[in-house]
């Protein structure tokens, strides 16, 4: 079954999003859907001889493309979930509603045409969500400096603000996405724009390396392709962000169990983690202050080598985190898509 969505983009924040609720007050929650990520895996085309994803290699007959259309069909069913809406997004969207917060709605367009100032008049929190893997580097902006004012972030997406793409001036319907990195040349014709990873910090990028977690606090470490529950241990189970939840009892309560180290662990799920996930790395872009709440190692699986064009198989630790920027507002980031 193939579902076809007519996407339209707008400028014009007043009308950029829908909520719950309704009239001029703050909502609890503004939640930013990846809609340029879906855009980027789409694979809609007119023809199957036409490649229309820009999943995949540049060589070959069927080469990925590197402007990617919203003026299109969305399939949302030939792809994986995790890369559409009716994966974690949706899951993220029922649990809020479920809950009763009050939440408006952006796609990352919207967020890319903010003013910092509107995002935070939005909402009180603002939170990624899914696989929010592309990103501009305006829309990241409006989120840092939103945040660096007072307003709180979350981050529920795993390789979160990885790949950079932009849109000429006027032109909301194309995306355009070189991915350089895995380029050993500039092939982007603009001279002074970069649609590679943020974390490329090779010569050929002209903006210099923008690692994602000097904005989520994490780092993409691992493309395991497959899920795990999260492990956390009664180390962490003291911290307010477990209060009044049965990992706050853990060693006591029968949902805890041991890790086989003689620490006691609550086993949280177990398709939560993955298929794509971050870690905390110290690689100089790390928030100061960045507390653990999690650990979870993942052994003989995908892990970048480089800034994100070659992997090879590895061990890599999933961590769930919180931080106080100096503006005194929140980060958390779970970052497992």
């Amino acid at each position: 079954t193939t579902t076809t969505t007519t996407t339209t983009t707008t400028t014009t924040v007043a009308t950029a999003f829908g909520g719950s609720g309704g009239g001029s007050r703050k909502y609890d929650v503004v939640v930013q859907l990846a809609t340029l990520t879906w855009n980027a895996y789409n694979d809609w085309a007119p023809t199957t001889i036409l490649r229309a994803s820009t999943y995949g290699s540049y060589s070959g007959n069927r080469k990925r493309i590197l402007v990617a259309s919203f003026a299109r069909p969305m399939r949302t069913r030939q792809n994986r979930p995790v890369n559409m809406l009716f994966g974690p997004a949706y899951a993220a969207i029922r649990f809020l509603e479920k809950n009763g917060f009050d939440v408006a709605y952006v796609g990352g367009l919207h967020t890319h045409h903010m003013q910092p100032s509107q995002l935070s008049s939005i909402a009180k929190v603002f939170v990624s969500v899914s696989h929010d893997e592309y990103w501009t580097r305006q829309q990241r902006a409006v989120v840092d400096v939103a945040r660096s004012s007072g307003m709180h972030v979350q981050f529920w997406s795993g390789n979160a603000v990885f790949w950079s793409v932009r849109f000429d001036e006027n032109d909301d319907d194309n995306m355009i996405i070189y991915k350089e990195t895995q380029s050993l040349t500039k092939i982007d014709p603009c001279t002074t724009c970069w649609t590679g990873t943020f974390r490329d910090s090779r010569t050929i990028n002209p903006i210099g390396a923008e690692p994602e977690n000097q904005l989520s606090g994490l780092i993409f470490t691992a493309n395991a392709w497959f899920t795990s529950p999260i492990i956390v241990a009664e180390r962490y189970s003291s911290h307010w962000l477990w209060r009044n939840t049965t990992t706050a009892t853990i060693g006591t309560s029968s949902s805890s169990s041991n890790s086989g180290n003689g620490e006691n662990v609550a086993v949280l799920g177990t398709t939560v983690l993955g298929h794509e996930f971050d870690g905390d790395v110290d690689n100089g872009f790390r928030p100061r202050g960045l507390v653990h709440l999690s650990e979870t190692i993942v052994e003989n699986i995908l892990v970048p080598q480089d800034g994100g064009s070659v992997y090879d198989s590895g061990a890599a630790v999933h961590r769930m985190v919180v931080w106080r920027s100096s503006s005194s507002s929140s980060s958390s980031s779970s970052s497992s898509s």
